[in-house]
C-alpha cells in the first residue's frame, strides 16, 4: 500500500485547464482549415472575417487557460522542487507546539487548513513555522512534534516537512 500525500495538492487544476486550452487552441486552428460556403456576395472578406472573430473568439480563451494552467503547473513543479532542495542542504530542527490553523482558501465548501509550529534556539528566539495546505488533521498522528528544514543563509525559507513526521499512515 501506498502513502498518501497529507498536503493538498492542486496540480491537476493547472494541467486541467492547460487541457482545455489545447482543446480551444485545436478547435480555433482547425477552424482555419476547414472550408466554408458563403452565398452572398463578397465571400473572400465574409469568410476572412469569420475565420479571424473565430479564431480570436477560440484562441483568445485558449491561450488565457494555457497560461494560467502553466503558471500553477510552474508553481506547484518549483515548490517540489525548493522543498527537496530544503531537504537535502538545509538544516534540520525538531518544532513542538502544533497548531492547526484554518486558512483562508475553500475547497468543497470548508476551509483549508495548515499546521503551525514553534522552534526556541539556544538564544532563546521563538520561531514561528506554518505549513502547506492540508487535507486534514495531523495531530493525532505527529507525537507534538515536527520535521522542519530551513535554509541557515535565509530563516524565512524553509519547508516543514508533516508527511515525513506522521507515523505509517494509510488512506485507504
Amino acid at each position: 500500500m501506498r502513502r498518501k500525500s497529507i498536503y493538498l495538492n492542486l496540480r491537476w487544476t493547472g494541467i486541467l485547464l492547460m487541457g482545455m486550452g489545447l482543446i480551444f487552441l485545436s478547435v480555433a486552428i482547425g477552424m482555419q482549415f476547414i472550408t466554408i460556403d458563403f452565398d452572398t456576395a463578397g465571400t473572400i472578406t465574409n469568410e476572412s472575417i469569420f475565420r479571424l472573430v473565430f479564431l480570436l473568439s477560440f484562441g483568445l480563451p485558449a491561450l488565457i487557460l494555457i497560461g494560467i494552467g502553466l503558471g500553477i503547473f510552474i508553481f506547484y513543479s518549483r515548490q517540489k522542487r525548493k522543498e527537496q532542495d530544503l531537504r537535502n542542504r538545509g538544516r534540520q530542527i525538531i518544532a513542538s507546539n502544533l497548531a492547526i490553523a484554518p486558512s483562508n482558501i475553500r475547497v468543497n465548501m470548508q476551509y483549508q487548513m495548515y499546521l503551525t509550529c514553534t522552534y526556541q534556539d539556544a538564544r532563546g528566539q521563538q520561531y514561528i513555522f506554518k505549513s502547506r495546505l492540508l487535507r486534514f488533521d495531523p495531530l493525532p498522528f505527529l507525537n507534538n512534534q515536527v520535521t522542519v528544514y530551513y535554509d541557515p543563509d535565509k530563516m524565512s525559507r524553509y519547508f516543514v516537512d508533516v508527511d515525513a513526521s506522521m507515523q505509517n499512515v494509510y488512506e485507504l
